[in-house]
């Protein structure tokens, strides 16, 4: 069985929260977060089955918005495309399955929002996902 690779995108909303007051020290502590946090969250990585898949998530796109967000004061949600690359090493009996890609990628999402948000509380609200 041969190594598997595809390109998704997560669509759905991303900026600073506009459900809470304009706070800077927050909103700063949010741009930071983006910035320092992207090197260490890009590419997971799971094993199931004996296959490793990896992800190549590109985050940059998340990045400006909430640079742009901190430089004009504007707090609007914004929909955008995330690109996700998935490598797998091998296939296995779940391979064909037109779920089991998207597992992958909504269990990072998953943990990604709590890892996110106990670092900094609101800082990663995640709109329709």
């Amino acid at each position: 069985m041969g190594q598997h690779r595809e390109i998704r995108h997560i669509v759905g909303g991303f900026g600073l929260s506009p459900y809470s007051e304009p706070d800077l020290e927050f909103d700063r502590g949010v741009v930071e977060l983006w910035h320092s946090a992207v090197p260490a969250i890009q590419t997971p990585a799971f094993v199931h089955e004996g296959t490793t898949v990896t992800l190549n998530v590109d985050w940059s796109n998340v990045q400006r918005l909430v640079r742009g967000q901190l430089k004009t004061g504007s707090r609007t949600g914004k929909r955008l495309k995330v690109p996700v690359e998935i490598v797998a090493d091998k296939s296995n009996e779940f391979s064909a399955l037109g779920w089991y890609w998207n597992f992958f990628v909504e269990s990072y999402l998953y943990d990604l929002f709590i890892v996110m948000n106990l670092a900094l509380p609101g800082s990663a609200d995640f709109m329709n996902l």
